[in-house]
This record gives structure tokens, C-alpha cells and sequence, in this order.
């Protein structure tokens, strides 16, 4: 039976096979039920940590008992965060809180011991895979059920069949393990003394780790899978027969066993796979990544030569995020098989979708002689740059590679390249990526040129190398495995394409490397002048906020030996929140103890760490969190979002599963702006998380939001070709429907830069590249804003009959070239003003050029060129008089502002708009706290000055906008008059409840300001008069029960009260709050209209309906003119209503 093959010693033991296939035999003859399998399996084989095993079973034999899966996947997980996140020095591991107590019976307890007291978990997880090697049973895995404190000891259950086959230990045995630093062994009364075979100090080697690989979670999703990817063809076998193709034949986001096999490299599987199971050998994963692919990526050319060869697999097909196998062969460092793709004629000049070419990616592995080979074959390019414009020196200090030190001395050296280079987006060096990817060599390298000094300059964002050194994660507009492979390997989180976090698997080797890398990096620092430990980002993060983003317990102890305090961010996010995004509940767990605070606390937007776990994908930190601090799953943030749909925005499907079958959250509800859960899972392209929801929760495919978007619109942005073709053709969703502003699934598919789905669209569905939306957008706007170089140019080479479409304008006079420059992307600029010969002096209808654009994007190598070698005006105006510095402002770019004031001798403090807006009130506007701060501090902005079309200080502009950092901010300076008056009256309160729905805000100025809630402005209404006419019923329920009598209160123009004003604005949920309150339905203005005749007035019959069919207001009643609400609907031809007003006055009579 295949358990016997599980359990059981390698079948090339013949010696003693027999005998131990008849004793498991016999062991195992009285089971009859699964239930007494896994009985016997837990407690008599498995020792506790030993988990791998059960999951198989369990995935094998019990696919459909979700429970027990969901049991052990918790498990697993529970386990790997224990020993990822005890730190270097473990404490005894306690098997009892793993539900394991003593030793099971059938076992015996083998204790291997080095002689070190300054391990790591590099060191464990060397000697997890080790220790088999050196007992001749490499296939076995031995899981430590202990390790003792103070000395590397590490204890082993292992089953008495075992222990027959190993002991007694032969001299080779005890000689292998000698020389890997075993120094004793004993298993019971057989102890042996090993250190008369130590000779020299053990080398370690993280190539055998494989549990560390970047794709681990893919290549183990299934058992057929994971047996391909081993290499275990006569395992594949049985699951193919005993199983069918069918049920494994899918993995995890639709990777399939020939992916794993072509990544393992074992061509006899693949073959098997193809050719007696009919898998497409071109079938590729929900991004469209391809077995060719994954191949090229790992360097197995006689698997790409037979896909090539004999399978006619297109050698140059792309992926959804246009990488094609010889980009992927450069990324894996493989001069072979790059070669191999150059001769036949692969193209060469390609680009992925953030813009990164061959040489770019050759410079990512690391391998000096892969350079050396596109260099002799006159295909690199040392001046390439990404959409982000990061040259090959960034890309060589992304790389894992140990020897990618000499290659970035190499170029270096080589191309006269300068260590000082930023990219264009970020303002990021080179020391900056090393750090964030902890290439500790490059780092050291780099210093040991700059000086330590150079650790603390920051970036534009205010990031210092210290700040990137302790981040781990990143963000990359693409597919999901492009995604990984582009991250840090200790990453705990990746975002995606539309944001969406993915969960990698991470690498603790390199996580033990980024402490060690970290701790060096302070002491360095820590005795400078200006170093501070509590130094924030631009946005507020702090080191703390970030060590906790990456899930590492070490850096944050790093940290504490410097007595780092625990603060919030610009969005009030404490340290919880950041420590839940990463998803380890040790994390979690000792954040929130040691610093005691609150796991429950929300954010500005109104999100609890509960909603950041649900982000992450860990089920287990989501459970922690429910289940030990009684965070609420149900609770509601501020865009009507509850923790349900954030996990189905970001593909979760076992905590989306957890949610509704445990949690029992509810499936039905919407958020504000009507997007369902299927909505959100489309969103995130996760195709078995849609089908989850609509056929196993019974919700609609064909769902539309207040927007008139469908679940294609979303999975349009998605990069999931295969998710879009089922909703089209099982569902029948209309390619061709438009939502409400008029914006079909092309001009989605364009703004995520997917070619393959725009070839779909255009040859399948017969969708016209020229078709606009109601703003006159078309495809070249959508794709040229997000910078898609890649799929402009396939437009313009594949649709020559389009190009035309590069000079088009929308409604606004935008361009496709001022949207490129919004982007930042510099390259797609120069190819639209050079080759496609756009007009780089156009204006849009306001007037604005492409030099305020770019300063928008904060891309200062984008605005030197358009000024310096493009020859436009650095301050023109637009028609308010505007200028490419309250662009800057309002994005906070402070690095453009800089350079203008100090190059081109550009006064700060005084520069204003026709209307007198100053660059703080745009900074203030957009929340654009750290510019703020700078134009005040740095530039002496005036915070009372005033616009002259408004009267608005700068701290109106900051409540305009809702941002309640700034706004508490700009009131504790001493200078800033909080009672300022707009030119119409109003106060900040009431610029508050007519603009921001900033319940922060309102609650700050009332509580530490003493700001009179019941004022008035120069138009009557007082604060709670401007919340009803918007609908804001947060700041309406607290102005409410801070004040009752607001609940009455008329305003001083029309008389209304806040109950008819909201029936005026057809604000329904705040008539039902305010009738709730028992305001007076009955209140009327000053013409002695009551809530029916404004209804009827202002054409509302969903709020006529609801007052009289719930019997609140009289049909009949009449107005000082003694009009009824028929008479008023009859003047004004409103039929429905009529009909309405007819049946129940009649009824009333």
C-alpha cells in the first residue's frame, strides 16, 4: 500500500526491506476506518513535528474533509512561525502546546549534539536536511522535537523500525556525521563519541534548503505536485492512476504538476505528464506563466529543448506580465540557455511590464559570466532603466547572489558607473536596494566607499538605509510568480498587480542574514550625530513600524537595545497593524505585550489589525487575533469594508472560508460603493476563490456595483487570462458592457498592461482599441498612465492603423503623452516624443503642461529633460496660474521643490496661484504631511494666509481634504488661527462635514479646540445642516450626542431642520437615523413645507415612499399655500409619483 512507501525505509535497503514491509503489514492489518489510520499514524509514527506527512494523507485520502485540512494547514503554519520567530537561541521547544505529551509509544528519542552555543537557524535547518545525508536515509525527513538552551542539541522522535536500521552506528555512518559537526549521538543506551572523527570546522550550504525555495508553496499545493517536483515518477504514477489526472491536475492559482516538474527538472515526468496524460505542455498558471518558463527560470535546457523541439512550444511566448523565457533564463542567470534563445531569434529587445530588459534581469542573477556573455554578444546595455528608472547596478543589488559583489564592481568599474545614482521614482541609491535586500557584501562594499555617514541619507520618501535594512516586502505591478521571484526572499508579504498581497514562502536563512546585516548597520550609525533611532518616514513609519512589517522578532530586539519607542504613523497606525500585515502571530504576540497596546485600535481609514491579517493571508495571525483579543471580524471601516473583503480582494480563500463557515460573517452585504465579495475575489484573480463564492455561497457572477462595474471589469485588472474567459463564457458577461462612466474591460485590461488579454479582447471578442468613455479615454490613456511602455509599443507595432490614438485627447485635452509623464516613466516619454513624434509643448483645456505632470510623478531626471533638452517653460502657468510646483506640492515630491528653488532660484514661501493658493495649501489639500512640514520649517509658509476665490487658510485646505495628521498638525502651531472664517463664514467645522467625513477631524477641533458646533456661516447652516445634506451619518451621530438640541435645530435661511435638509439632499440612511432619534417628523420650513412636499419637490419618491408607507407624514398635508404633495407633483408632470400619491390619498380618505 502506498502508506508502506511513506512510512517504510528506501526500497534500495534490500536487506531489510522485506522484514520491515512485513512488520508494517502486520502493524497496520487491524485498521480499518481512516479515522484509526490517522490514530495510529499520530501516535505512533509522526512524531509532533513531524507534520509533512499527515498533510499528505490527509490532502490524499480526505480532499474534501475542509476541517481537518484547514486543522493541519494551521498546524503547519503554527509551527513554521514558532521556529521562524524564537529567535537564533531557541528555548526548549514545548511539544505540549502542540496538543503532544511525553513520548509516543513505538518511538525512541535520538539526540544529536554540536558543540556551539551561537547557532542560528541557519544552523537548524542546515542539520534538518544534514543529519539524514550523514545516516545514508537522505530521503527521510527527521524533525527536532526539542533543542535545549545553551548548546545546539538537537532531540528526534524516530520509529522503532528506524532505529533497527540504523543502529548500531557503522563507522562510515559515525565519520559522515562527524564531518557535518556532530560531535555525540545518542539514541537509549547507544552513545556515541564523535569528536575523534572532527577534523575541520563544518562549511554550510543553504543549496540543499529546498524549503526555502522562492516557489515552495506552488511546487507542494498538491500531492502530485509536490511528487513531481521531487522527482518521485513511481509516486506520480499511483496518484495518476489511483486518482485520475483530473483531481490534482490544478494547483495552487492554476499551476499544474508539469510547471512543478519543469521546475524540478525531471524530464521523464514531464514526459509521462504530456504524453500518457495529455497535459498541455503549453497550459500556463492564472499570469499565464508556462512549464517553458519555469524551466528557463531554473536553467534545465534539455527540458526547454524538448519543449521547443518536440513539444512546438513557442519559445518567445510571454507571460501576463511580458516576460518570455529568455527573460526568465537571464533572471536564473543561465548563459546557456540565454543563448540557446538568442539562436532562435527570440527577441532580444523585450521588455517586461515595469520595463525591465535582458540586461537588466542578467544583472539580478548575480552571474558576471552571463553579463560577459550578452557583452560579447553585443547585447548589453549598461544604461538600462525600469519604468523607475533603476539602472543595472540597482538590479545587481536586488540579486541573492553571493558572487553579485564582484559583478557590481565589475560594472562598475567597467562602464564608469557612479555609486551615487538614484532612480528616478523613489530618489533610491544603490546602497538603498542592497540594504532593502540585504546584500550585506554590496553593502559593506559601498560603505567601505561612502562612509557610514551615507547610511543615513534618505530617499524621497524619507527612508534611510536603516529604514530599508529592517523591511523586508515590496510592491510590483505584476503576476503573482513574477512577483515572488522579483521580491526579498524574506519577504512575508508581496504586493501585486491591484495591490493584491501574496504570501511567499520565506527564506530564514536570508531572514537571519538581514538581522545580522541590520545589527552591524546601527552599531555603524549609532554614535553618529544626527542618528536617531526613532526617525520616521515621510508618511510616519518608524524602524519599529517596519522590523514589524517584516515579521522578524530579531530586528525588533535589534531595535529595542536602542530603546526605540513605540508611535503612530501619519494614518494612526500603530505597530499592531504592521506587525499583522506580516502575519506571524509571535509577532504579534510580543508586539502587543511588550509595549502593551491595543490589538483592537483603529486606523484613520477606520481598520484594526484584524483587517492587515486578513491582508497578509495568515489564517493563523486572523484566528490569533479573534480568538485571544476578541477582534471583531464584523466591524465596518470607514469605504463600508468588513475583514470578509479583504480577504477575498487579496485571494485568501482559506481565511475567506474561515470568515463564513466559522465565523459565520455575512456574505450578502456590500460596501459603499455596492461591490460584492465576488467583486473582490475577481479583483484579485483568484479563480478558485470566485468559484468558491458563486457556487458554493450561492452569490451572483453578474452583480453590479452603484458604478456599473461587473466582475470582469475587475479581474480585467487582474492578469488572469483564464479567470476572464470563464466569466465571459460560463457566466455570459458581455465583453462589451461598459460601467457607468462609460469605461469598458479593454480600457481595465489596458490600465493593468496585459497583452495577452488585450489580444483577447481585440481577436475574440472583437473589441475596437478606438472606443472611448464618457471622459474620452481610449486604451493608449489608460496604459500610458500607469507608464506600460511594453503594451504601447505592441499597439503601435501589431495595430499600426491605431497609431493615430498616441495624439488623441479626451474630454480634459489630455494627451497619451502628458499621462506618460504623470507616470514618471521616462522611457515611455522619449519614445512618444522621439519615435512616435508627439507634440511635446501640448496643453490640456486647463491649460497645464508636461512639466507640471512631471513633477506630479516626483521623477526630477523626467523634468530636467523636458526642460533642459525639450526646451518648455519650468513655471508656465495654466489658466488659474498654477505651476509645476503645486504639481510637487500636492504630491509632496519636496525633492523637486528643492532642486527648483536651488537650480532655477525659484522663491517658495510667496508662490501662488491667480486666487493666491500658496504651495502649503496644496500640500495641506493632498495630506501631504512631510512637504507641509518643510514648506512651513524650511520655506517659512504663512499656515493663515488666504485664497482670495474662498477665504481658506491652510488648515481649511487640510479639512477639505480630510487628512487628520495634518490637520492636528497645522493647530498645534502656535501661529495657526483655528477660528479662521472662510469668506462665506464657514469655520473648519463646517468645511469638515461639507468635505471630509473626518470623524477624527470633527472630534479633534470640537474636543481640543472648543469650536461651536451650532455656528452658523453667512448661508445659515450650522455643521450638522452641511453633514445631513451629505449624507455623513458618523459625524452626524456624534454632533448628535455631543449636542441634542442640534437634533431641532433649523437653519437660518430656509428654517429647515436637519431632518428635511436631509430629505432635501434624498440623504435616506440619515432620515432613518434621524427618525431613530425621534426628531420631529412633522418639522416644517419657513413656507411651511413638510418632509412630503420637499420629497415630491426635489423628485425623491424612494424618501416619499418611505415616510408615508411606514406612516411618519401625512399624504394629504398641506403646505402655507395650502398645496399637497399631488398638487406638487402635478405641476411638475412627476407621473410615477402621482400615480403613488393618488392610491394613498385615496387609501387616507
Amino acid at each position: 500500500m502506498h502508506t508502506m512507501s511513506l512510512l517504510g525505509p528506501n526500497k534500495k535497503q534490500q536487506t531489510t526491506s522485506e522484514k520491515i514491509a512485513q512488520a508494517l503489514k502486520e502493524e497496520f492489518e487491524h485498521v480499518k476506518t481512516l479515522s484509526e489510520l490517522f490514530t495510529i499514524l499520530q501516535h505512533k509514527y509522526i512524531s509532533w513535528f513531524n507534520y509533512k506527512l499527515m498533510i499528505k494523507l490527509v490532502g490524499v485520502f480526505l480532499p474534501k474533509n475542509c476541517l481537518l485540512k484547514r486543522t493541519w494547514s494551521s498546524y503547519e503554519e503554527k509551527l513554521k512561525d514558532y521556529f521562524i520567530n524564537s529567535g537564533g537561541l531557541l528555548k526548549d521547544a514545548d511539544a505540549v502546546q502542540f496538543g503532544v505529551k511525553g513520548v509516543p509509544p513505538g518511538t525512541r528519542v535520538m539526540i544529536a549534539k554540536v558543540d556551539r552555543d551561537d547557532y542560528t537557524l541557519d544552523d537548524i535547518f542546515f542539520f534538518r536536511r544534514a543529519i539524514p545525508k550523514g545516516l545514508d536515509i537522505p530521503e527521510y525527513d527527521l524533525y527536532f522535537s526539542f533543542v535545549h538552551d545553551g548548546s545546539l542539541c538537537l532531540g528526534y522522535l524516530i520509529p522503532e523500525y528506524l532505529y533497527s536500521l540504523l543502529f548500531p552506528l557503522t563507522t562510515k555512518l559515525q565519520q559522515q556525521l562527524a564531518i557535518i559537526g556532530i560531535t555525540q549521538l545518542t539514541c537509549g543506551e547507544d552513545k556515541y563519541n564523535l569528536r575523534e572523527y572532527s577534523k575541520k570546522e563544518v562549511k554550510h550550504s543553504s543549496t540543499d534548503i529546498d524549503i526555502c525555495d522562492p516557489l515552495w508553496y506552488e511546487n507542494t499545493s498538491t500531492p502530485l505536485h509536490e511528487a513531481a517536483w521531487r522527482g518521485l515518477k513511481d509516486e506520480v504514477q499511483w496518484l495518476l492512476d489511483e486518482f485520475g489526472c483530473s483531481t490534482y491536475r490544478c494547483g495552487l492559482h492554476s499551476w499544474t504538476p508539469l510547471h512543478s516538474a519543469s521546475y524540478g527538472g525531471h524530464i521523464e515526468i514531464l514526459q509521462l505528464l504530456i504524453h500518457q496524460y495529455d497535459i498541455d505542455p503549453n497550459e500556463g498558471d492564472d499570469n499565464s506563466v508556462s512549464s517553458i518558463h519555469m524551466a528557463s527560470y531554473k536553467g534545465h535546457l534539455f527540458i526547454v529543448q524538448y519543449l521547443v523541439d518536440t513539444c512546438d512550444v513557442p519559445p518567445d511566448q510571454p507571460d501576463n506580465s511580458n516576460n518570455t523565457a529568455l527573460l526568465y533564463s537571464a533572471m536564473g542567470g543561465h548563459s546557456d540557455l540565454v543563448e540557446f534563445f538568442i539562436e532562435r531569434n527570440c527577441n532580444t529587445s523585450q521588455i517586461n511590464c515595469i520595463s525591465a530588459s535582458l540586461s537588466l534581469l542578467a544583472c539580478i542573477s548575480g552571474e558576471l559570466a552571463l553579463v560577459h556573455k550578452l557583452e560579447s554578444l553585443h547585447l548589453f546595455s549598461p544604461d538600462s532603466v525600469t519604468s523607475l528608472g533603476q539602472g543595472v547596478l540597482h538590479y545587481t543589488c536586488r540579486s541573492t547572489n553571493e558572487k553579485s559583489v564582484e559583478l557590481f564592481k565589475y560594472l562598475l568599474n567597467r562602464y564608469q558607473l557612479s555609486t551615487d545614482i538614484k532612480d528616478s521614482k523613489y530618489g533610491r541609491t544603490q546602497l538603498h536596494i542592497a540594504s532593502w535586500y540585504a546584500s550585506s557584501s554590496v553593502v559593506e562594499y559601498i560603505v567601505s566607499i561612502q562612509g557610514n555617514e551615507t547610511l543615513l541619507l534618505n530617499d524621497n520618501g524619507g527612508m534611510s538605509c536603516l529604514h530599508h535594512a529592517c523591511y523586508a516586502g515590496m510592491s510590483i505591478p505584476a503576476g503573482i510568480v513574477y512577483g515572488k521571484l522579483m521580491a526579498q526572499s524574506d519577504a512575508p508579504y508581496v504586493k501585486i498587480i491591484n495591490n493584491t498581497s501574496i504570501k511567499p514562502n520565506v527564506d530564514f536563512i536570508k531572514r537571519n542574514e538581514r538581522v545580522k546585516m541590520f545589527s552591524s548597520l546601527l552599531k555603524k550609525v549609532s554614535t553618529r550625530p544626527n542618528f536617531d533611532i526613532n526617525a520616521t518616514t515621510n508618511d510616519g513609519k518608524s524602524l519599529l513600524h517596519l522590523a514589524q512589517k517584516s515579521g522578524n522578532i530579531l530586528l525588533v530586539k535589534a531595535l529595542e537595545e536602542y530603546n526605540i519607542k513605540s508611535t503612530l504613523t501619519n494614518d494612526n497606525r500603530s505597530p499592531v497593524h504592521y506587525a499583522a500585515w506580516s502575519g506571524s502571530t509571535s509577532v504579534l504576540s510580543y508586539i502587543i505585550s511588550q509595549y502593551n497596546l491595543n490589538a483592537n485600535d483603529t486606523d484613520t481609514y477606520g481598520r484594526t489589525p484584524l483587517v492587515c491579517s486578513c491582508r497578509s493571508g495568515s489564517i493563523n495571525s486572523v484566528k490569533y487575533l479573534i480568538n485571544n483579543h476578541n477582534s471583531d471580524p464584523n466591524i465596518t471601516a470607514n469605504d463600508g469594508m468588513q475583514t470578509l473583503y479583504h480577504s477575498c480582494s487579496n485571494g485568501h480563500i482559506d481565511i475567506t472560508k474561515y470568515l463564513i463557515e466559522v465565523q459565520q460573517c455575512d456574505i450578502n452585504k456590500t460596501d459603499n460603493e455596492g461591490r460584492t465579495l465576488v467583486h473582490h475575489a475577481a479583483r484579485s484573480g483568484n479563480f478558485d476563490l470566485v468559484q468558491y463564492l458563486i457556487t458554493e455561497q450561492g452569490l451572483s457572477p453578474t452583480a453590479v456595483t452603484k458604478n456599473g462595474l461587473t466582475a470582469l471589469h475587475y479581474v480585467s485588472l487582474s492578469l488572469n487570462l483564464s479567470l476572464v474567459k470563464e466569466l465571459i463564457t460560463t457566466y455570459q458577461l458581455d465583453p462589451h458592457q461598459a460601467d457607468s462612466n462609460g469605461k469598458l474591460p479593454i480600457h481595465y485590461a489596458a490600465e493593468s498592461g496585459d497583452i495577452l488579454l488585450l489580444e483577447l479582447y481585440v481577436k475574440e471578442y472583437k473589441c475596437s482599441l478606438s472606443l472611448t468613455d464618457n471622459k474620452g479615454w481610449n486604451v493608449i490613456h489608460y496604459s500610458s498612465l500607469k507608464g506600460h511602455t511594453h503594451f504601447i509599443k505592441h499597439i503601435t507595432s501589431q495595430y499600426p492603423q491605431y497609431i493615430s490614438l498616441l495624439h488623441s485627447t479626451n474630454n480634459d485635452g489630455w494627451v497619451p503623452l502628458h499621462f506618460a509623464c504623470k507616470s514618471g516613466n521616462i522611457q515611455l516619454v522619449i519614445f512618444l516624443i522621439d519615435d512616435m513624434k508627439c507634440d511635446v509643448s501640448a496643453r490640456n483645456t486647463r491649460d497645464s503642461t508636461c512639466v507640471t505632470f512631471a513633477s506630479g510623478s516626483g521623477n526630477l531626471d523626467l523634468v530636467q529633460l523636458l526642460i533642459q533638452q525639450y526646451k518648455l517653460e519650468p513655471l508656465a502657468t495654466d489658466k488659474y496660474g498654477f505651476t509645476a510646483l503645486h504639481g510637487a506640492a500636492q504630491t509632496g515630491n519636496t525633492h523637486i521643490l528643492e532642486w527648483y528653488n536651488q537650480e532655477c532660484s525659484v522663491e517658495i514661501t510667496n508662490h501662488t496661484s491667480h486666487n493666491k493658493y500658496t504651495l502649503a495649501h496644496s500640500a495641506a489639500y493632498k495630506g501631504k504631511l512631510h512637504c507641509l512640514q518643510e514648506l512651513i520649517n524650511m520655506y517659512q509658509c504663512d499656515v493663515n494666509a488666504t485664497t482670495t476665490d474662498t477665504g481658506s487658510t491652510v488648515v481649511h485646505r487640510a479639512c477639505e481634504g480630510g487628512h487628520a495628521p495634518v490637520v492636528h498638525y497645522l493647530t498645534s502651531l502656535s501661529q495657526c488661527n483655528v477660528a479662521a472664517k472662510t469668506s462665506n463664514g464657514s469655520t473648519v467645522l463646517h468645511i469638515t462635514c461639507q468635505y471630509s467625513d473626518s470623524l477624527p477631524i470633527l472630534k479633534h477641533l470640537v474636543e481640543n479646540h472648543q469650536l461651536d458646533l451650532c455656528a452658523v456661516n453667512d448661508k445659515g447652516m450650522s455643521p450638522i445642516h452641511l453633514a445631513c445634506s451629505e449624507g455623513r451619518l458618523n459625524l452626524i451621530q456624534y454632533i448628535i450626542e455631543h449636542i441634542p438640541s442640534s437634533l431641532e435645530l433649523p437653519d437660518n435661511k430656509c428654517g429647515r431642520t436637519g431632518f428635511l435638509i436631509a430629505v432635501y439632499f434624498n440623504q435616506l440612511e440619515v432620515v432613518k437615523y434621524l427618525i431613530s432619534k425621534k426628531c420631529n417628523v412633522s418639522a416644517t420650513d419657513d413656507e411651511g413645507s413638510g418632509a412630503v412636499h420637499i420629497s415630491v419637490e426635489r423628485g425623491h419618491l424612494n424618501v416619499l415612499k418611505y415616510l408615508i408607507d411606514n406612516n411618519y407624514c401625512n399624504p394629504n398635508a398641506t403646505n402655507h399655500q395650502g398645496r399637497t404633495p399631488l398638487h406638487l407633483a402635478v405641476a411638475a408632470d412627476q407621473f410615477e409619483t402621482i400615480k403613488y400619491l393618488m392610491c394613498e390619498s385615496i387609501s387616507s380618505l
